[in-house]
């Protein structure tokens, strides 16, 4: 679909013509760079009325005012998510030959409304914005929508520069810099060549007769350091290439920025939105980036749909060729840890202590707690006023029973309590091979080995001992050399 906004423009007239003159002359903006201007704000309009696109470019010919919107889509075998994927057969008609993980462009349909806000959107830019916007005001605009720091932006805008000079002109020799001036936005290309007598290489050299041209006082091996070539000279491939080695730099930094942030994020707990699900994998939307919740992090009884909130534990960051990749978890027992610090203030202002987590995902999950104030109940501060704290904890992860255990220094007491629901007769440590035998009721032997063993094999990974559970029957009669030894029952940490 084209838009004819052209014609609406050119009924400004003179205003519109004198902007155009204003902008390129007194402030050295191109027309490209205008252009650009206008398509990266009508990128952000395009994403109000579509959302789930990934790279996005909007196609602008003033001669012909049309107007047309592209998404990148990756090159797949079979297509699972229409808006950012498309069929090898589908892109083979449009590039013969795009091959599988080539991202390529396809021309996007926008609803009529969008018509107008471009029309608008067009005007606003070129009248409004970009008539009194220097570029370095842009590029502090960049660093404010981006995220992107300024300085950096201004490095990368240099160096692809720099990138087409020497591709266009003098090749990899050429000894030049571009320095971008900070306050007015202006290019300059620096070249530096050394005054010889004879001229062997012409992009690194000049002869002492012309460089005395340029200034008489010049010798042999002095240094000329001067503005080669005006920024408006570069032809249009020269251009492009600049503009494509910023756009490379820009998504870099971007990743860059996101790495560093999750980076340090990491062992932590965020919460996102689940943005899709692919092949059992939850991608999670988390700030400008997607976190990865493999099938092998998710619990077993826990269903997640598009849309969803969710809190997850961040586990890994590992910067790739492809971005940074943030894997998350839904299984590691730090997220129960990390939600009874989001939930109980006296953990966050360290009044309460965790001391261990062991966690059975999806079943059961142990915490031991400890504090030092004789005027706080750890464990009362964690259940919360009429259990409210430590049911928020329940429903976020499904259900999951938590036992919330008292910490003891004390390993024998430390024990008792890490076996509970279940009475505890007696515990004998010892500390030699960091084991115990604990003796219980035969009534409670069941309850404190739990369901497949559970009770005691959590406990044993709360409390760091070997625990081997007897019932006093069984003890009685394991200490009665007459007696038929009774089996035995032991769980390792």
């Amino acid at each position: 679909m084209d838009i004819k906004f052209v014609e609406d423009i050119k009924r400004m007239g003179a205003k519109f013509r004198n902007a155009i003159i204003k902008i390129e002359k007194e402030k050295g903006l191109s027309r490209e760079m205008l252009l650009d201007s206008i398509s990266f704000a009508l990128i952000l309009e395009y994403k109000k009325f579509e959302d789930g696109y990934g790279d996005i470019d909007v196609a602008i010919d003033p001669e012909k005012g049309t107007l047309k919107v592209f998404a990148y889509k990756e090159v797949v075998e079979s297509v699972e998510d229409s808006k950012l994927e498309i069929s090898l057969k589908d892109a083979k008609r449009k590039d013969k030959e795009a091959t599988e993980g080539d991202m390529i462009p396809v021309e996007l349909k926008y609803p009529k409304e969008f018509e107008d806000v471009a029309v608008a959107t067009s005007k606003q830019v070129i009248l409004d914005r970009l008539r009194e916007v220097e570029f370095v005001e842009a590029i502090a605009e960049l660093e404010k929508e981006r995220g992107i720091p300024k300085d950096l932006l201004f490095e990368s805008i240099e160096s692809a520069i720099l990138s087409a000079y020497k591709k266009n002109y003098y090749g990899k020799s050429a000894n030049a810099h571009v320095h971008l001036d900070r306050e007015t936005g202006q290019i300059h290309i620096i070249t530096q060549k050394i005054v010889v007598e004879e001229v062997m290489d012409v992009n690194t050299e000049i002869s002492l007769a012309e460089a005395q041209e340029i200034h008489e006082g010049y010798q042999v091996d002095d240094i000329i350091e001067y503005n080669h070539l005006p920024a408006e000279e570069f032809g249009r491939i020269a251009a492009q290439t600049a503009k494509q080695v910023v756009v490379q730099r820009i998504r870099e930094a971007e990743r860059g920025i996101v790495y560093d942030d999750f980076i340090n994020k990491k062992n932590t707990m965020v919460t996102g939105t689940v943005s899709r699900i692919r092949n059992n994998t939850i991608f999670v939307s988390i700030g400008k980036t997607e976190g990865i919740l493999p099938a092998s992090e998710q619990v077993y009884n826990e269903r997640f749909s598009v849309g969803d909130r969710i809190k997850v534990f961040i586990v890994d960051v590992k910067n790739t060729g492809k971005g940074p990749q943030i894997f998350l978890s839904r299984t590691h027992h730090d997220l129960v840890k990390a939600l009874f610090e989001f939930e109980v203030p006296e953990i966050e202002d360290g009044f309460v202590e965790i001391k261990s987590v062991a966690r059975e995902p999806g079943s059961r999950t142990k915490i031991a707690v400890y504090t030092k104030s004789e005027n706080i109940d750890p464990i009362g501060a964690c259940v919360g006023s009429r259990g409210a704290r430590v049911q928020n904890i329940v429903d976020e992860i499904f259900g999951e029973k938590i036992d919330i255990i008292l910490w003891s220094d004390d390993n024998r007491e430390l024990v008792k309590s890490v076996l509970s629901p279940a009475e505890v007769t007696d515990v004998i440590v010892d500390e030699t091979d960091n084991s115990t035998l604990v003796i219980v009721p035969d009534s409670q032997l069941s309850l404190a080995i739990g369901k497949e063993g559970q009770n005691v094999r959590l406990a044993a990974r709360l409390c760091g001992f070997k625990i081997d559970i007897k019932s006093e029957s069984q003890y009685n009669e394991m200490n009665n050399p007459t007696e038929v030894e009774s089996e035995e029952t032991e769980v390792e940490e």
